[in-house]
């Protein structure tokens, strides 16, 4: 278990406020605030869940809680070029008092917040998981919703105990 980046969510000044943790899974970019930002955790030992759910690749514990691991190529809707590739990496956030892990395959950049694309989702599309989109360097950047993402998973994970 090593740690590449810790971030203490109430240390965050306005420096941190209105910038994006960005990172690559897969051939796609994602972004998620980088004020809830945990950790980037190396290595996690992931088990496997008995029941599917999109996008829910399995479990970690983190620090006596079982958190749910992620895949944002899967909420996002979309096209992979493996199904069900390895996760040596994931990216901790919390939001609402409640830890959820996105796989990552390498961090790329923190970056000023991303223009959104002003299009409304719908809220009961797998869409409803994203904020919106940007480029990067002449690539698209999905820009993720915490917010949604945590309210969906809770729901599974009603209660992170240790």
């Amino acid at each position: 278990m090593s740690n590449e980046l810790t971030i203490n969510p109430a240390d965050s000044n306005t420096v941190m406020e209105n910038k994006q943790f960005v990172f690559l899974y897969g051939a796609a970019y994602f972004s998620i605030q980088l004020t809830s930002v945990i950790e980037v955790y190396d290595s996690p030992d992931v088990k496997d869940l008995p029941w599917e759910e999109i996008g829910l690749r399995g479990m970690i514990q983190y620090r006596g809680i079982p958190i749910p691991v992620i895949d944002p190529i899967a909420i996002a809707n979309l096209k992979s070029e493996k199904k069900n590739r390895s996760i040596k990496t994931v990216v901790i956030f919390e939001r609402d008092k409640c830890k959820i892990a996105l796989a990552v395959d390498k961090f790329y950049n923190i970056i000023p917040e991303a223009e959104k694309d002003s299009e409304d989702f719908q809220e009961d599309s797998l869409e409803s998981f994203i904020v919106g989109f940007s480029m990067l360097a002449d690539k698209p950047l999905v820009i993720l919703n915490e917010e949604k993402i945590t309210k969906h998973y809770r729901k599974i994970f009603t209660k992170q105990v240790s």
